[in-house]
């Protein structure tokens, strides 16, 4: 009778000595699956916050260089062009016989 119980005893032993082995294989794995999705998800945040500075700077640079082609563009611009051309009186001379006028 003991020896039998010695036996069932062992098996029982056996049978949770495996069972705790595949579970901590199982644990292993779903370990490692989490570092990598951790892994990926932090290369996601720095690439969407290096897209979002990337913007924030671009933004200030676009506003300038609209803002100076508006002001170049504009019907004002003309009174920034001061391109003497051969015989040609220049604008603001011009603009100032006719102020004087």
């Amino acid at each position: 009778m003991e020896l039998a119980k010695r036996r069932v005893q062992c098996k029982a032993q056996r049978k949770l000595l495996q069972q705790s082995g595949s579970r901590a294989k199982a644990a292993l794995d779903l370990s490692r699956k989490a570092a990598v999705m951790t892994a990926k998800a932090v290369s996601s945040l720095i690439s969407a916050l290096a897209g979002l500075l990337g913007g924030a700077f671009l933004l200030p640079v676009l506003c300038l260089i609209v803002l100076v082609a508006a002001i170049i563009a504009s019907p004002f611009g003309i009174l920034f062009a001061n391109e003497p051309t051969p015989g040609a009186m220049p604008l603001n001379v011009a603009v100032g016989q006719l102020n004087m006028e």
